[in-house]
């Protein structure tokens, strides 16, 4: 790995012989989850939700670039089905689960058609692509989601899209500037898709309506029949006068010097990885690793299926109260 080489040995004692973005995340935001992943070797039964309709998502995406159908529901439903398979043994409400499943699959099928005509317009030359790169001989693995002529373009699967690039998470960030480095592009692309509201599908419907030459009376009652929601004359001349934009698709784009400077970053990140990592005493390394990890992370974020199998199979006690994340 690098020409340190105590961290080489401890990386090496991880069985780690590369690092990856998420390794990297992992870390910074939740030592407590980076030691149960990486040090002990606790597998996460259950991604986060936003992985699963990001994946669904992207498989939809992927096919229709590809002029095959999505089979959105169906690729979904298998992919629910094998997670239920991995946790159906742990204490976990799986009714709850299935009913948070329902409504990841809503959210997807919503996000779908104006995820894929926005794909289809920028001109993807690749997707899903594999790339390797080394940082003070430091090998990593990643894969770019999307890539064009002059950009990385990244998907993100949010149930709640970022209103600014203020809110827009940090890592996030970082990680498709890194790409776009690594791929050297003058562009990188964070991609929200957001599809409509309910007041934007009504706004929506009452203009597809007008273009059909419909009258008030009868957009009144077809939207009571197809939505279950009112209207006025008096709302729908507002709409025809006054068209609303709807913007299905929010996008953060950043250029060389942001890329430069969000690469960067992430550098001093890994930089501060293999600080914490060279200085762990090699005497009782795993002991030594625990009491780093456990104590750094006062607030124990960690995904809840996460915690329930390192209390099932690796016996953890944690602490009465800790927090975690969905």
């Amino acid at each position: 790995m690098s020409n340190n080489t105590k961290f080489n040995k401890n990386m090496m004692d991880l069985g780690i012989e590369r690092l990856s973005l998420s390794a990297i995340s992992t870390f910074l935001q939740s030592p407590l989850a980076y030691y149960l992943k990486y040090v002990l070797g606790v597998q996460d039964l259950y991604p986060s939700s936003s992985i699963i309709r990001g994946l669904a998502l992207q498989d939809s995406i992927d096919k229709a670039l590809s002029g095959q159908n999505p089979l959105t529901e169906k690729f979904f439903r298998e992919l629910w089905k094998n997670q239920l398979e991995g946790i159906k043994n742990f204490p976990l409400d799986l009714d709850k689960l299935n009913k948070k499943a329902d409504k990841d699959l809503a959210l997807v099928i919503n996000l779908e058609s104006c995820s894929i005509e926005y794909f289809k317009s920028i001109g993807v030359v690749s997707k899903n692509e594999k790339v390797n790169w080394t940082y003070r001989d430091v090998p990593f693995i990643g894969y770019m989601d999307y890539v064009t002529a002059d950009s990385v373009q990244e998907l993100k699967c949010t149930s709640r899209v970022p209103s600014s690039l203020e809110k827009v998470n940090i890592a996030h960030i970082k990680q498709v500037c890194m790409y776009a480095k690594i791929a050297q592009k003058p562009r990188a692309v964070l991609v929200y898709p957001k599809g409509l509201t309910d007041s934007e599908k009504k706004d929506q419907f009452i203009l597809d309506c007008k273009n059909g030459e419909l009258s008030d009376k009868e957009i009144i009652a077809l939207l009571k029949a197809k939505t279950g929601s009112g209207t006025t004359a008096a709302y729908i001349a507002k709409v025809i006068s006054e068209p609303p934009t709807f913007k299905e698709v929010i996008t953060y784009e950043f250029g060389q010097s942001e890329i430069a400077q969000y690469s960067r970053l992430f550098e001093l990140d890994v930089d501060r990885y293999i600080f914490t990592m060279s200085n762990i005493p090699r005497t009782n390394f795993n002991e030594n690793c625990k009491t780093l990890f456990w104590t750094s992370n006062l607030d124990y974020t960690i995904s809840p299926y996460l915690k329930i199998v390192a209390e099932t199979e690796y016996k953890i006690k944690f602490p009465e109260n800790p927090t975690e994340e969905d």
